[in-house]
């Protein structure tokens, strides 16, 4: 296997983890093609929603609710969308939420010595 190759190898399964530690999120859509997290994505848009209006009760919203919600809403059909970008490397590490520690591939062949 070229340097690159494993280098490559490695970050995939870096970044992918790093990113389902961080947000909890990702971890559930990786589990989904990709239409289906949009429509998982959708589904939880609709309960966010639905949390809002429930929230609010008989108050009437200003703007700055408004924005705020369709930001979050924004936000979870965004991170649907982002998996057609990934390679599978990296879902499969978001899945499992691989968490490992990165190394340098410079250290790493220093320490086997």
């Amino acid at each position: 296997m070229k340097e690159y190759d494993y280098l490559d190898l490695k970050q995939l399964t870096f970044i992918g983890g790093q990113l389902a530690k961080k947000d909890k999120r990702f971890q559930t859509y990786a589990q989904f093609g990709y239409e289906k997290a949009h429509q998982y994505a959708a589904l939880e848009s609709a309960k966010i929603f639905l949390k809002w209006i429930d929230e609010l009760g008989d108050k009437d919203p200003d703007i700055i609710q408004i924005i705020e919600l369709a930001k979050r809403i924004i936000e979870e059909l965004g991170i649907s969308e982002l998996y057609p970008t990934l390679k599978e490397l990296t879902r499969i590490t978001m899945i499992k939420g691989d968490t490992q520690e990165f190394v340098p591939w410079k250290q790493s062949k220093k320490s086997k010595k």
